[in-house]
């Protein structure tokens, strides 16, 4: 089974496709291939409201792993999409 790990910055909706590039398209973003370092990526480029998407691209399914609002707040809830 094919997974994707990409970070969403959840005011554009827009996932990280490579260093200072964007994309809307899923697709497209970057693979992080662990949550982990997603999740750092975000902190070091002060990126305050994001969540780290999991993607399972053969069932057309995500795990959503939110991020506290709160400056330097731990991720907190486990999300299923499908």
């Amino acid at each position: 089974m094919k997974m994707k790990v990409l970070l969403r910055n959840l005011n554009t909706r827009e996932f990280v496709a490579g260093k200072d590039e964007w994309t809307s398209r899923a697709g497209e973003g970057f693979d992080f291939g662990v949550s982990f370092l997603a999740y750092n990526y975000a902190i070091r480029n002060n990126i305050p409201d994001f969540e780290v998407v999991i993607r399972f691209e053969e069932y057309s399914q995500e795990i959503i792993l939110h991020r506290s609002r709160f400056a330097g707040g731990p991720m907190e809830t486990m999300n299923y999409a499908g």
